[in-house]
């Protein structure tokens, strides 16, 4: 009896340690083609925004984007996000969006007027 729960409880220790990092795992491809339709949305929009703003939110009530300025704390997450994707897919067609991304930032590469250091010292 002893060695049944033994063995019960061993296995449920394998299953709840070893398991969700496996599930995860396999979740990995399809989350990077998620973000990758999601980054082609937020690419487009910033392309037609204002020039200097960039796409901050959606606002669902109003069914449209809301823009702030390259020196918002946000405006650094779309190049970053490229630059990840890039890292992982290996693709040049994000590496050439992360490129440009950045470069529009190159204005306030030292700018420190708030507290997200986006790294701009690529």
């Amino acid at each position: 009896m002893k060695k049944t729960i033994l063995g019960i409880v061993g296995f449920c220790c394998i299953a709840a340690f070893a398991s969700p990092e496996d599930d995860l795992k396999a979740k990995i491809p399809a989350v990077f083609e998620r973000i990758e339709k999601q980054m082609a949305i937020l690419c487009d929009v910033n392309e037609k925004a204002p020039a200097g703003k960039f796409a901050r939110d959606w606002d669902d009530k109003k069914k449209a984007y809301s823009y702030t300025s390259m020196t918002d704390w946000v405006s650094g997450f779309t190049p970053g996000v490229l630059w990840y994707l890039y890292e992982y897919t290996k693709k040049d067609e994000w590496k050439a969006k992360a490129v440009a991304e950045t470069e529009k930032r190159e204005t306030i590469r030292n700018y420190t007027g708030n507290h997200d250091m986006w790294c701009g010292d690529y």
